[in-house]
């Protein structure tokens, strides 16, 4: 092994080729040449634009802002000047003026708007059911007028009968994958690493069943009437019928591995029974009573009811609906709701109810039906919800954090991971801390550049 001495840096002359990968440094206040390790990544040409991904590997695009490259293979051409990149498991989405565009297998992947289009219709399709009422017999209740009403200790005993029948009702619709109250039903696509690609609003189905008036007939003995038999209940179940047309993408297509139907029954009780005694002919009597039922607030969270795979193939099938689980009577749960924006990031949906302007409410991607955290953030209307980049770990651990771009102007909010709490407050031009990440910024109007998988074109 030869040993030679490194010269000082004025005098390096790098056509001698004294060693490689040398570079100018300070050392204890003095100019120094000291050696570097390789580059994980080599690119012919660094381009005008890196972006350097959390799993290692670095984007780069060129300075006509189209030309892109990963780990120095190229990709493809964008269709549009490129804004930003994020990694998206083994897929990279690439952001650019007109839309997101995906890197998939190193190939650039061309997609209008970004996002998959998903042509997919729920329907019900409607039977007759029916069970057996056997009503509580003799009559405790005193009839001694023609007609008159049944008697509250009566309809107690009714009501027992009814919630017999009415348990019946649902197990018989149980039994064929169908329901029979209302319930919200609604859709998610996930791919193979459990992350939405696409999700439906929910929809209501059904309505109230077990309601009806049903006649008995009685009959009297020793001055007492007893009911002579069993009578129906009539009701209508409910089969749900799913429709997805098939993806002219192979990339979604591929994509898109499961679909999973959502359920979450409204919850309605029997509150008791009402009826009318009428004394016909020769000790003979007719009793025309109902069943009192109230919809009350949901119990339990939604429940996956059905999975399919490769949606996108093309699907038109009935969905057997199974396992909807046990009510937890202490979940939190929320009134039907139409959303002005959505945002998912993580386990985490976000929304804007329509109704609700300002507001915005927090629910878990698992869940998506059950709202967890609301909270009003502004006086106007929120337009889009979006994930900052680089917005967990570090001295926010723990919390998660979106922009919702308002009517009002632009609002940081916070919330625990447990979502039991919530903050908000205006974004000011000074607190902007990514040069990187800002088109402009005044104090009459701060604008910031984000890129988000609902809509990844900057929004200001």
């Amino acid at each position: 092994m030869q040993n030679f001495t490194l010269p000082s840096a004025a005098e390096f002359n790098p056509a001698e080729n004294y060693a490689e990968n040398l570079r100018p440094a300070i050392v204890a206040g003095q100019n120094a040449l000291l050696p570097t390790g390789m580059p994980q990544v080599v690119l012919n040409s660094a381009g005008a634009h890196i972006c350097p991904l959390p799993d290692g590997r670095i984007v780069s695009v060129a300075a006509n802002r189209r030309l892109i490259s990963v780990d120095g293979v190229e990709a493809g051409t964008l269709g549009a000047d490129f804004r930003c990149a994020m990694a998206d498991g083994e897929r990279i989405a690439v952001f650019t003026d007109a839309g997101v565009e995906w890197i998939d297998a190193g190939e650039l992947q061309q997609l209008q708007n970004g996002a998959v289009a998903v042509e997919l219709s729920l329907s019900a399709l409607s039977a007759d059911i029916s069970a057996e009422v056997n009503p509580p017999s003799p009559l405790k209740g005193s009839y001694q007028r023609l007609s008159t009403p049944l008697q509250t200790v009566d309809c107690q005993s009714f009501a027992l009968a009814f919630q017999k029948g009415l348990t019946a009702l649902s197990a018989r619709a149980a039994l064929r994958g169908m329901l029979m109250q209302p319930a919200l039903v609604s859709w998610r696509m996930l791919d193979a690493n459990g992350c939405i690609v696409a999700q439906g609003a929910p929809q209501r189905f059904g309505s109230i069943q077990g309601d009806g008036p049903i006649v008995f007939s009685a009959v009297k003995s020793d001055q007492t009437f007893s009911v002579k038999g069993a009578a129906l209940m009539q009701g209508r179940a409910y089969a749900l019928k799913i429709a997805v047309q098939r993806s002219e993408s192979e990339f979604w297509r591929r994509r898109a591995r499961t679909l999973e139907i959502l359920v979450r029954p409204d919850c309605v009780k029997l509150t008791g029974a009402t009826g009318y005694f009428t004394e016909t002919s020769g000790g003979n009597a007719n009793l025309t009573v109902a069943p009192l039922l109230a919809e009350t607030e949901p119990e339990g969270n939604a429940t996956i009811a059905a999975r399919f795979d490769l949606p996108l193939e093309g699907l038109d099938t009935q969905v057997f609906i199974t396992d909807l689980g046990i009510a937890d009577p202490e979940t939190e749960t929320a009134d039907e709701f139409i959303p002005d924006a959505i945002c998912s990031g993580g386990n985490i949906r976000a929304y804007a109810p329509a109704d609700r302007p300002g507001t915005i409410a927090i629910a878990r991607a698992s869940d998506p039906l059950t709202l967890r955290l609301q909270s009003h953030i502004c006086e106007g209307r929120i337009l889009r919800i979006c994930v900052p980049q680089g917005s967990g770990g570090g001295w926010n651990y723990g919390r998660h954090h979106l922009l919702a771009f308002t009517t009002a102007g632009i609002i940081a909010v916070s919330f625990d991971s447990a979502l039991r709490s919530i903050s908000a407050a205006p974004v000011a031009a000074d607190c902007i801390m990514r040069p990187d990440a800002v088109a402009s910024a005044t104090d009459d109007a701060p604008e910031i550049a984000v890129g988000c998988s609902q809509d990844p074109a900057p929004q200001t």
